[in-house]
Formats: C-alpha cells, sequence, structure tokens
C-alpha cells in the first residue's frame, strides 16, 4: 500500500478489508463439543496434508487489489518524483537462506558468501509482478504454499529466515551509498511484542516440557531468526555506537500473547490501542527523509573543479508545511552538503510551494 503512494493512515483504514478479504471473517463462537473438536482436528490435519491452510487464489486477488497487476519488480518505479526503492525479502525452500528481491542494484559490492542472496535477473523472463514477489513474502509455512518464479526458484515467506531484516538494510544501504559515512535513518517497525516470565514448572510437566522437541521448538520461535524483536537486537549488536542514535524500533508492547497471522477478530481492538511515536525519530526524519538536491544543469570543470548548479527540493507536496516545522524543531537551520559547505539557510520563503 505504501508503495502505492498511500499514506500510513490510509494504508491503516484499507489494511482490516485487505486481511479479511485474505483469511475470512472471524468465526463465530460456539461452544466447544467432541464433535466439533474432532472436526478441528480433521481440518488441521487436511491443512498439514496440503501443505496450507488458505487458498493462494485468494490471496493473489488481494494481493493484485492493492498492487498494480501489470507493474514488475524490476521496471523502474513512477510512485513518485525522487523514486522509491524497494527490497522485498523472501527466503529459498530447499535451504532457507534469505533472499532479496529489489528494484535497484547498488553501486557497492555484495560479498558471494553474505549470509542473504541478492537475486538479479539474468534472462528479460526474469521479472516477476510485484505482487507475485509480495505473495512469495508472505507465503508462512502452513498458512499459504510456496511460489516458484521462473529463475529464481521456489521462494517462502521471508521470516522464517529474517524475520526482522535489519541486518540485511545495514549491509544493503552500504552497497547503495558506498561513500557514505553512515546512514541518515533506520526505522524497524514491528508488529507487536508480548514479555513473559519463565515460571519454573516441576514434577511429570517438567520432563515433558523441557524434553528435546519442546526445547527446539521454543528455540526457534525465540531465535533472532523468527522473532523480530529478538533480531533487531542481535543486529544492533554488531552496529558501533556512533552510529546508533539514528536507528529507531516502533514497536508495541501488547498486554497478551499476540494473537495468530489469521485472527482477524483482533484487528479492531489492536487498532484503538495507543501508540506514541518517539519526539527524537520525529526531528530525524524531518532532517533527513524530506529533501534532497537535484542538478539543474551538467556540471561545469573549471580549473580540475566542477561547479554544479542545482535546487533544493522536497519530496512531498506540503512542502511548505514541512519547512514550518523544520523551522521550529531546528531554529537557524540550514542546508549543507556532506563536506559541510553551506547551500543557504531555511526560511518561510525560499521558493517553497
Amino acid at each position: 500500500m505504501v508503495l502505492n503512494g498511500l499514506s500510513a493512515e490510509e494504508s491503516c483504514a484499507k489494511f482490516p478489508a485487505f486481511a479479511r478479504m485474505i483469511f475470512g471473517s472471524p468465526p463465530k463462537h460456539a461452544p466447544k463439543s467432541p464433535i466439533s473438536r474432532c472436526a478441528t482436528w480433521i481440518k488441521s490435519l487436511a491443512c498439514f496434508l496440503a501443505d496450507c491452510q488458505y487458498d493462494s487464489e485468494r490471496l493473489e486477488d488481494a494481493l493484485q487489489r492493492v498492487v498494480d497487476p501489470q507493474r514488475r519488480m524490476f521496471d523502474v518505479t513512477t510512485t513518485s518524483s525522487t523514486g522509491c526503492r524497494v527490497a522485498i525479502i523472501t527466503s529459498r525452500t530447499s535451504d532457507g537462506k534469505a533472499c532479496v528481491l529489489a528494484n535497484y542494484r547498488g553501486m557497492g559490492q555484495r560479498e558471494a558468501n553474505a549470509a542473504y542472496e541478492f537475486l538479479v535477473p539474468k534472462t528479460a523472463d526474469e521479472n516477476p509482478h510485484v505482487w507475485k514477489v509480495a505473495q512469495c513474502s508472505v507465503a508462512a509455512p502452513f498458512f499459504f504454499r510456496s511460489k516458484s518464479l521462473p529463475g529464481f526458484g521456489a521462494l517462502q515467506d521471508g521470516g522464517v529466515r529474517a524475520n526482522n531484516p535489519l541486518a540485511i538494510a545495514l549491509k544493503e544501504s552500504v552497497v547503495i551509498w558506498p561513500s557514505a559515512k553512515t546512514h541518515d535513518l533506520l526505522l524497524s517497525v514491528g508488529t507487536g511484542s508480548f514479555s513473559s516470565l519463565a515460571k519454573p514448572i516441576e514434577g511429570a510437566s517438567r520432563i515433558l516440557q523441557d524434553s528435546a522437541i519442546p526445547r527446539m521448538i521454543r528455540a526457534t520461535m525465540s531465535s533472532p531468526c523468527m522473532d523480530g524483536e529478538q533480531g533487531f537486537h542481535e543486529a544492533l549488536n554488531f552496529v558501533p555506537d556512533v552510529e546508533r542514535s539514528n536507528i529507531f524500533r516502533l514497536n508495541h508492547e501488547l498486554p497478551e500473547p499476540l494473537p495468530r497471522l489469521d485472527d482477524v477478530s483482533k484487528l479492531e481492538g489492536m487498532s484503538k490501542m495507543h501508540f506514541t511515536v518517539p519526539t527524537e525519530l520525529v526531528r530525524t526524519i524531518l532532517a533527513t527523509a524530506f529533501f534532497f538536491f537535484e542538478l539543474d544543469e551538467l556540471p561545469i570543470k573549471s580549473q580540475g573543479v566542477f561547479f554544479c548548479k542545482g535546487s533544493v527540493l522536497c519530496s512531498r507536496s506540503y512542502s511548505r508545511d514541512l519547512v514550518k516545522l523544520v523551522m521550529v524543531e531546528f531554529p537557524g537551520a540550514r542546508f549543507e552538503m556532506a563536506r559541510g559547505q553551506r547551500l543557504g539557510d531555511i526560511d518561510d520563503d525560499d521558493g517553497c510551494r
């Protein structure tokens, strides 16, 4: 939705209908009887044998309603005048390795033995539709079948390998901007978290809970691969302290365990939860996310030095409002180049419309 240029408010308003289109309406609660329990077990077994719980055609239809069905992954973006770099995380079904499909290449080099693979098309036929790549990215095991893309093979939900791709984002930012000393802003958005204290269990229950299979399940579900919050802190361990000031994590602490992926009955209640964005994040976004320098003409070389003439533009249509916010948050602010050369002060009469 955001890829199509919708705001966060518009995306949130449309998301419940989108989720119900995929998972259906929440079932009505009825008294559990032996027959209903038996039916539930039979349904679960059937889903296990079918390798999915939900019809992939419904997912495909929903995705094509949200994303332009003709738009392809490696086409040039036309969402905005400044473009939009998009990377979608999936994982291979063969070995679980994280894979990245993106509409950019970057100027830096990627290591051949990296922890993830950056998929690059080799022929014109290897340019899948965006909705098909999105279908791979959300193909969570037991919920949806994996999907095969020409030239790339069978792919599934990237969350089974990198539920929080912060480490991938950090590496990709270096590849995209190899000359930059550090990133301007890195924002990680979670889907909720729940903290529970492990209670000691004694007797026969402890023997069952501490056997090999339950231990492996608990370790897997709380590992950095599967747990987004753990994945964030794991990646943060490898970030120097001087670069952490512009890394933010937005996540909501829930009072109860996280609902299932398909529990649409929780949407209304969760949408009413109070959510606060840190002031420091707002200030960082104002300072880094909206303004950019664009050349007005070709650079001119004189006495071994290139002279450039250009304009500072805003990537949003409400540029004057943003300028006023910047002036409030940063009195005396000015535009500068990376090496400190001044491009002019920011004021409310600088040509912004």
